[in-house]
């Protein structure tokens, strides 16, 4: 989540590709998401508050993921 996703996958492009899907990463089930420091970023930015309601469901999609397909509830 956040920034130890950047540090598991340095590359943007790539990481960017994995946020909101059930991947295996070195034999676990991981899901990757923004974290909540990112919904910050936004806010301090001053970004339209669309997006940072888009980037709040992309962030809670992919925490349902990782409930259902990972933990299994």
């Amino acid at each position: 989540m956040g920034e130890a996703a950047t540090i598991l996958v340095p590359d943007r492009e790539k990481l960017n590709q994995l946020v909101g899907k059930t991947v295996e990463f070195l034999g676990i089930k991981t899901v990757f998401t923004p974290g909540p420091s990112r919904l910050v970023y936004l806010q301090q930015k001053n970004y339209p508050s669309e997006e940072i309601l888009q980037e709040k469901r992309k962030i809670f999609n992919a925490v349902s993921l990782f409930k259902r397909e990972v933990m299994g509830l």
